[in-house]
């Protein structure tokens, strides 16, 4: 106990109860009136089972989940920020009312993976960012051509798709060690692993 805590006050304050013949009788002056019931355990199977759901809860909080509306900017804050020195993009909690920020641009040594269907402007958003914040652009599918030799549907012919997603995401955690890199991902992309980091 340490030296500033009086002794005495936190007797008078505390509830005591001991266990005399399976009952819990309430002992001093502080008696509130009721009597203490344990409740008994929960049979064995139900127990087992509460212990797989609270087990597996825990396995599932190492999972993210962030609804748009918690890092979505509230409507005064629409075209309100500057990019001109970095792109600063929430992607969740951090605490209880900060967000956490991925942030592109000055400063800054971090990497960008952009992932969209053919044709949803990946490499020209990717490139415009990338000229614009000083990193530079990977556009994957022409990496993977230009290291093969040959285009994709090439690779698909002589190779296979198991062979091509297999060059596809070694190319990709090859570029997520570098820093200061935008990537236009391949369709397969964001099934590997590195997605999953």
């Amino acid at each position: 106990m340490t030296a500033c805590c009086d002794q005495e006050m936190l007797v008078r304050q505390t509830l005591i109860i001991c266990c005399y013949n399976n009952l819990f009788p309430w002992i001093g002056s502080r008696d509130p009136g009721f009597e203490l019931q344990i409740d008994a355990p929960p049979p064995e199977h139900e127990l087992t089972h509460l212990m797989h759901r609270i087990g597996q809860a825990a396995k599932d909080s190492a999972i993210v989940e962030v609804p748009f509306q918690s890092v979505a900017p509230t409507e005064d804050q629409y075209w309100s920020n500057q990019t001109l020195d970095d792109v600063r993009v929430p992607v969740g909690r951090a605490g209880a009312v900060r967000l956490q920020h991925l942030r592109l641009g000055r400063g800054v040594a971090q990497h960008a993976l952009i992932a969209g269907k053919t044709g949803s402007g990946k490499s020209t958003t990717g490139a415009k960012l990338a000229r614009k914040i000083g990193y530079d652009f990977v556009d994957m599918d022409h990496l993977i051509e230009e290291t093969a030799g040959m285009t994709i549907p090439g690779i698909f012919s002589e190779h296979g798709e198991e062979v091509f997603r297999k060059w596809e995401q070694d190319i990709l955690l090859e570029l997520c060690e570098r820093e200061k890199v935008i990537v236009s991902t391949g369709g397969g992309a964001p099934r590997a692993p590195v997605f999953c980091l």
